[in-house]
């Protein structure tokens, strides 16, 4: 698994997290669910971790992401599973679940059944992470996120 960096770490602790945080995400399932998603396994894991939390990176530099959260209840009410499925899925091979949004609810972050985070805006989408942590750290840092073909 890969370790969140140090400034992952302050920014998550920032908003609320704390190693080891656990929340019930039942209410979330269900909201996901009766939108039609599939919740895979590592969603879960991810959003009992960090579900509902707000981030702030107020001294970002492009392209750290100034602000995400996974709110997923927010972040379904932008994006449709229509949307996703046209766009995003037919990129990426798998079915994804939205997980929550950066950059103003512009960019909607989602998580396919390995665990994998995307970035998709518009018609572009972005590589941000093998795991949910790397994801986080890919957000908070200055580095670009590789592109997913057209």
């Amino acid at each position: 698994m890969t370790k969140l960096s140090d400034r992952s770490e302050t920014l998550l602790k920032s908003a609320g997290w704390r190693e080891g945080r656990s929340i019930d995400i039942t209410s979330l399932v269900r909201h996901l669910e009766s939108k039609g998603y599939s919740v895979f396994p590592f969603v879960v894991a991810f959003l009992k971790e960090f579900g509902g939390l707000k981030i702030q990176n107020p001294s970002a530099k492009p392209p750290a992401a100034k602000n995400w959260h996974f709110d997923v209840v927010e972040a379904s009410r932008r994006t449709s599973l229509e949307r996703i499925k046209r766009l995003y899925i037919p990129r990426v091979q798998s079915d994804l679940c939205i997980i929550g949004e950066s950059e103003d609810e512009y960019v909607t972050l989602m998580m396919d059944k390995k665990g994998q985070v995307f970035g998709g805006f518009e018609d572009h989408l972005v590589f941000l992470g093998k795991s949910g942590h790397a994801a986080i750290n890919q957000l908070a840092s200055e580095k670009y996120a590789r592109p997913v073909g057209q």
